[in-house]
């Protein structure tokens, strides 16, 4: 990490090689509560079970606006520091 930008490489081995996986996560913050994230997911030996997904973040005090979008075939659906969702996500959330 430097510079408001992180990098995050990983190798996941579980008792079943078929459940492992390797990744990639990269972040940067833009400043003024603005993050942009990115990555690669593959589950290992199946080169059908992939992704990469872009996503970011807008954070205003307890309010925070993001956007993400997931493509591939993951196994578990979620990718990323934040587990974004397949496909195209907006959201909002607040807290009181």
């Amino acid at each position: 990490a430097a510079n408001g930008v992180t990098v995050d490489a990983s190798i996941d081995m579980e008792e079943s090689v078929s459940d492992s996986d390797i990744g990639i996560d990269g972040s940067y913050d833009l400043g003024n509560g603005f993050t942009v994230y990115a990555g690669y997911e593959n589950e290992l030996l199946s080169n059908d079970d992939q992704g990469i997904y872009v996503g970011g973040e807008f954070t205003e005090g307890d309010v925070t606006v993001g956007l993400s979008y997931v493509s591939g075939d993951l196994l578990d659906n979620e990718m990323g520091p934040n587990d974004y969702k397949d496909g195209l996500t907006v959201w909002l959330a607040a807290s009181f």
